[in-house]
């Protein structure tokens, strides 16, 4: 899976993803540009996966009309985030068959948004 990093998701995370192509915002040259923009340049590139830390995207966004994945970390701290690193994971690995994830009890994965036919769903993965 292509997966894009944005700008504040923790770097270290990419080693921990294997089997997948991972990218930085930054390495891309996408890190001033809006969110937006950025979802529309990652569609464009045939990102499927974007791993971010902010917790008001499906507010900013238009996430409906979007193709890309999202999986949203909170807090964005690698000392939190990496001991998650197998729901996170599990995550990508169940994003691929669309199917949500079902809420679950403190600090695991939850459903930030439902899936809207065959549209990606948006993750939270952290402190619910």
């Amino acid at each position: 899976m292509l997966i894009l990093l944005d700008l504040c998701a923790p770097g270290p995370m990419r080693a921990y993803l294997p089997g997948h192509i991972v990218h930085t915002a930054a390495e891309m040259g996408w890190d001033l540009r809006p969110d937006g923009e950025v979802l529309t340049l990652a569609e464009a590139h045939g990102y499927e996966l974007l791993i971010s830390v902010d917790q008001d995207i499906q507010y900013q966004q238009n996430l409906t009309v979007r193709q890309i994945a999202i999986l949203v970390l909170k807090p964005n701290d690698w000392s939190l985030i990496r001991p998650r690193i197998d729901d996170i994971n599990a995550a990508i690995s169940r994003e691929n068959t669309s199917r949500l994830i079902s809420p679950c009890r403190r600090s695991s994965l939850t459903s930030a948004s439902r899936a809207i036919g065959n549209r990606p769903t948006m993750y939270a993965i952290g402190e619910s």
